[in-house]
């Protein structure tokens, strides 16, 4: 941090954003993956959350209420729930989320189980 603090000054001027000013206050928003086990330190699954809703939203040029926007939400992470890992470096392949978690699937779709619940 003292290396970039004493590099500072060659990039003066350089972008809007003062990047080590932010680094320092938020350095241990940044970090949090280091200190909440099982945390993964990327946001793949939010970003692809948020991917699923843009294509919803150019299908459907929107929502036509708050109720129907959460209403696809719920649905999309209940999917998300049942869909089986296939490119797990954790050795989670073939598992869906909620079978890590504990709950038995026991041969139901996700569908059905939201119904049910």
């Amino acid at each position: 941090m003292d290396a970039l603090v004493a590099d500072r000054a060659r990039y003066a001027g350089i972008g809007r954003v003062d990047a080590i000013g932010s680094l320092k206050r938020n350095f241990e928003l940044y970090m949090t993956h280091h200190f909440a086990p099982g945390l993964p330190a990327d946001n793949n699954i939010t970003e692809n959350v948020i991917k699923q809703l843009k294509k919803k939203l150019r299908l459907m040029e929107g929502f036509q209420s708050l109720e129907f926007a959460e209403r696809y939400v719920r649905l999309l992470v209940g999917c998300y729930r049942f869909k089986r890992f296939t490119d797990s470096r954790n050795g989670n392949n073939g598992k869906a989320p909620l079978e890590l978690a504990g709950v038995d699937l026991a041969g139901r779709d996700w569908l059905s189980f939201l119904i049910d619940r």
